[in-house]
C-alpha cells in the first residue's frame, strides 16, 4: 500500500510541475509575441524593418498628363515636377514608391479612395477635400486664374462672369469655387483638356483652372497663342502630398521630409527644372513661409495637428 501511495504521489508532482511548466511556456510565448509587436512598431516608425532595410513600398497614383507636375514618357514612366519632388521626399524618408497611372485627376482621387493607391503626391489643400483626407505641409504653391479666348472683349474680371458659359473640371478647386452660383452657367468637364477645347472651340466663355498647369498644357499642344489670362488671381492654393485620413502614420513620416526638403538647394533645382521662372504671384512653387512647419492638414483648414509616428 506505501508503495503504490508513493507512485501516485510521485505522479501527482510530476503532473504538477508540467502544468507549472506548461504555463511558463504560455507566458513565455505571449511575452514574446508583444515584443515582436512592439519591435516590429519601432521599425516601422523608425524606416527598418526587422532586416534591416527600408520601410514597405507605397502606390502613388498620378494623371497622365497634367503639366508640368505629371507626364509620361513613351516608355510608360511618369516625370515632372511632382513625379521629382515625391521621388527625393521618398528617398528622404526611406520609402520606396510605385507610380500608377490614371487617366485623369479625378479617376486619380477615385483610385486613392478606393484604397488602389496610397497617396497622391501633388495635390491642392482645400477645405472641400478634408472630410476624408489629409495632406503633408505643402510642397508648392500656385494660382487659380480666369481664361478666356484671345480675341475675347467681354471678360475682364470675375465680375464678368455673371451670365456667362464658364468651364470647371471636375473636382478640381474651380468647381468648388463656383459650384453654387446660380448666376453663372457652370458646366463641369470630366478633365482640362475637354474643357480647354470647349473654350477654344466657343461653346464656353470661361475657363477657371490652375494658371501653371493650364497654361503649360497649352503649349504642349501648341494653342497657347488662342488663349490668355484676365483679371487678378481668384485665389493661391497650397498642394501637398494627398492621402487618406486613416493612413496618418505615412503622412507623418512624409511630412518630415517635407519640411526637410522644401526650400533647400535640390529642391530649387527642381522647381527651375520644372518650371523655369518664377510664378505671376512672384514666389516659386516651395518658398517657405509660416505655413511651413511640421504639421498634417485636417479640417478646418486653418487648424492643423502634428502626429508622433506612433499615432495611427
Amino acid at each position: 500500500m506505501m508503495t503504490l501511495l508513493r507512485k501516485i504521489s510521485t505522479f501527482w508532482e510530476i503532473g504538477l510541475a508540467s502544468s507549472v511548466a506548461f504555463a511558463l511556456l504560455v507566458v513565455v510565448i505571449q511575452v514574446a509575441g508583444v515584443v515582436l509587436a512592439f519591435s516590429s512598431a519601432l521599425a516601422q516608425a523608425e524606416g527598418v524593418n526587422a532586416s534591416g532595410g527600408k520601410r514597405g513600398g507605397v502606390v502613388a497614383v498620378v494623371p497622365r498628363l497634367w503639366p508640368p507636375q505629371y507626364q509620361v514618357d513613351a516608355d510608360g514612366k511618369p516625370f515632372g515636377f511632382a513625379i521629382d519632388v515625391m521621388n527625393e521626399i521618398a528617398f528622404r524618408a526611406n520609402v520606396s514608391v510605385k507610380y500608377r497611372i490614371s487617366e485623369s485627376i479625378p479617376i486619380a482621387v477615385d483610385i486613392l479612395r478606393s484604397g488602389g493607391a496610397d497617396l497622391i503626391p501633388n495635390s491642392g489643400i482645400v477645405s472641400e477635400r478634408l472630410d476624408a483626407f489629409a495632406f503633408t505641409a505643402p510642397v508648392e504653391t500656385f494660382v487659380i486664374s480666369i481664361f478666356v479666348r484671345k480675341d475675347s472683349e467681354h471678360i475682364y474680371d470675375v465680375e464678368d462672369l455673371v451670365g456667362q458659359n464658364l468651364a470647371v473640371v471636375e473636382k478640381n478647386v474651380g468647381l468648388f469655387m463656383f459650384e453654387k452660383r446660380r448666376d453663372i452657367k457652370v458646366r463641369v468637364f470630366p478633365d482640362v483638356r475637354a474643357a480647354l477645347f470647349e473654350l477654344i472651340a466657343g461653346h464656353v466663355d470661361a475657363l477657371v483652372y490652375p494658371e501653371p498647369v493650364l497654361l503649360a498644357l497649352a503649349r504642349q499642344i501648341g494653342v497657347e497663342d488662342r488663349i490668355k489670362v484676365v483679371g487678378a488671381p481668384l485665389r493661391e492654393i497650397k498642394r501637398g502630398i494627398r492621402a487618406m485620413k486613416a493612413n496618418v502614420q505615412l503622412l507623418s513620416v512624409l511630412n518630415k521630409a517635407v519640411v526637410d526638403f522644401v526650400g533647400t538647394p535640390a529642391y530649387q533645382k527642381i522647381s527651375v527644372k520644372g518650371f523655369g521662372r518664377q510664378r505671376r504671384s512672384g514666389r516659386w512653387p516651395g518658398s517657405r513661409g509660416p505655413w511651413a512647419h511640421s504639421c498634417l492638414y485636417f479640417w478646418p483648414p486653418w487648424r492643423f495637428g502634428a502626429f508622433a509616428r506612433s499615432s495611427g
